[in-house]
């Protein structure tokens, strides 16, 4: 095989080329975001939202939580209550209490035949 060197035609130079490549580059303006007021604060009222929320889960859970023992005809049980006292209750009777809240309130509500 013969060797074969081709000279390659072109109208501008290697450094031509960068230089306008570069130029280009440079030239673009970098992308500037202005903070605006809410974009300053949204995070922080994001957080202050999400901690409002976690706080009001742990006020209110307690409060739902209810524990309702209920009796059929005919049929007689014995429940025991948190702080280790008992109710007996009779045929068609109810009984129902917060016990995540017994520590600061014994309310017990109670209907049927006791």
């Amino acid at each position: 095989m013969k060797n074969i060197k081709v000279e390659p035609n072109w109208e501008k130079t290697k450094e031509q080329i960068w230089a306008d490549h570069f130029e280009e580059i440079l030239s673009v303006e970098p992308l500037i975001v202005k903070k605006t007021f809410l974009f300053r604060y949204k995070s922080r009222l994001q957080i202050a939202t999400a901690v409002a929320a976690v706080f009001a889960a742990i006020l209110l859970i307690p409060s739902l939580y209810v524990k309702s023992f209920e009796t059929v005809t005919g049929e007689r049980v014995t429940v025991t209550l948190p702080d280790g006292s008992s109710a007996i209750l009779n045929s068609q009777s109810s009984i129902s209490y917060k016990p995540l809240l017994w520590f600061r309130q014994r309310a017990v509500k109670m209907s049927g035949a006791l």
